[in-house]
């Protein structure tokens, strides 16, 4: 058949298979096509890691030793005195200078002044006395009744004429300087060497010129507190000292029994007392030998070994 006919058949006879030539055989479908289709969808993982079970090789945590508890009521107080240093203070109650300052916050300069209350931590209820100091370091013999001895807390080497002095017509009559008891002798006692002795008297109580003499020294000595030296002839030297006050100055002549000062505790003393020595050729000698007789010389029982006060040497070296 031919004409307008035939050729409407042939269109619609095209149109039925075109659909069928435009689908594809599965093995000319490309490969990453395939693949994209075929593989499956991701799994997200979470972010959350389950906990790794312990084993034995694990660290053990460290143990921490707790700083040790310091006791608040182990504090003593110490009321300082004229003439006492940080230094002074911490040798008395055997702890660290550096403790005192910084639990008083005393400051780069570490000023005392008289009266100031001193926290001490660290230190025993009581302070070390004479009880329990040590043993003072035994003297050396130099010659018969002469003693090379450390006198005095700071243990300076000082010779003590011991035994009963000849000085032939040099000898000199001492008057006593005050009236009292004898609370420490002359050389040994319990706490160390003495190169004096303490007379016990009140608060105030005159002081008087053993003899006649110049005043060489008449102000402040460490230890010492108030402090007195007088020259007399023949080379001798007496000492007074832990006075209230000086009532001379360097210079003065004095005559046997002249008021010179009055008793105190000044220095390094435990109670109202007058220290007193007698001197010569460098030499420390027991004023009980040198000075005037007595009926009696009262000494306080059980206390003439203990020390009122706690002198150096070094103040009154000729």
């Amino acid at each position: 058949m031919t004409g307008p006919r035939a050729a409407a058949r042939w269109i619609v006879g095209a149109s039925l298979l075109m659909p069928g030539l435009l689908i594809l055989h599965p093995s000319e479908i490309p490969a990453a096509v395939k693949e994209t289709k075929a593989a499956p969808a991701r799994r997200v993982a979470s972010r959350e890691q389950p906990p790794k079970p312990k084993t034995a090789a694990a660290k053990k945590p460290k143990t921490v030793t707790p700083a040790p508890k310091v006791d608040a009521t182990d504090r003593c107080v110490h009321v300082v005195r004229r003439g006492e240093s940080i230094g002074r203070v911490a040798s008395r109650y055997r702890i660290p200078p550096h403790t005192i300052v910084t639990a008083n916050n005393l400051g780069p300069a570490a000023t005392l002044k008289v009266g100031q209350r001193l926290a001490l931590p660290g230190c025993s209820k009581r302070a070390p006395g004479p009880a329990v100091a040590a043993a003072p370091p035994p003297a050396v013999e130099l010659e018969d009744g002469l003693l090379l001895a450390r006198v005095g807390p700071a243990r300076v080497p000082t010779r003590l004429y011991v035994a009963v002095p000849e000085f032939g017509g040099d000898a000199i009559e001492f008057a006593w300087p005050v009236d009292g008891t004898i609370a420490s002798n002359f050389g040994r006692r319990r706490a160390g060497w003495h190169a004096g002795i303490d007379i016990k008297a009140d608060l105030g109580t005159p002081v008087l010129a053993a003899a006649s003499g110049t005043v060489i020294f008449s102000g402040w000595a460490a230890s010492y507190g108030r402090m007195i030296k007088l020259q007399h002839p023949n080379g001798f030297i007496t000492v007074y000292a832990h006075n209230l006050e000086n009532l001379v100055q360097v210079g003065d002549e004095v005559a046997t029994g002249a008021m010179i000062a009055t008793v105190g505790r000044s220095g390094r003393a435990s109670a109202e007392h007058l220290h007193f020595e007698i001197r010569r050729d460098g030499m420390a000698f027991n004023p009980i030998y040198l000075l005037e007789s007595r009926d009696s010389v009262p000494i306080l029982v059980g206390t003439a070994t203990e020390p009122l006060g706690e002198e150096t040497d070094d103040d009154v070296r000729e």
